[in-house]
């Protein structure tokens, strides 16, 4: 039968496992890391928290590239309501460079007006 876990050249079997009971310090989560419980529970965030928490931040940079309006619109949302520090990073993030592109086209457009004249 052929052997389900990796040994070193003696053949001895790989160390046991520590428990999380056998860990020392704060509440652990399921992949071991301490739980940071100055946060609320995931549960218990708002859906515009949840929202930035789940989307990467590349996809909100372009989001707010394509639609800079808008996403100026729902980053000053967020930094407004969002309680989670990360969601409210992101909600800043979107909020800014949708109003760095915004401000931008309005520039551009009072160039064009005034370059008509």
């Amino acid at each position: 039968m052929p052997d389900d876990h990796i040994t070193d050249d003696t053949g001895s079997p790989p160390p046991e496992r520590r428990r999380d009971e056998d860990y020392e310090g704060g509440p652990r989560d399921r992949y071991g890391d301490d739980l940071d419980v100055s946060r609320p529970p995931r549960r218990e965030l708002g859906w515009l928290d949840r929202q930035f928490l789940d989307t990467n931040i590349v996809v909100l940079v372009i989001f707010s590239l394509c639609c800079n309006g808008i996403a100026f619109a729902i980053g000053l949302a967020g930094v407004i309501a969002c309680q989670d520090p990360d969601a409210k990073q992101k909600a800043m993030i979107t909020m800014i460079v949708g109003g760095v592109i915004t401000a931008l086209g309005i520039a551009y457009q009072f160039m064009a007006a005034a370059a008509k004249m």
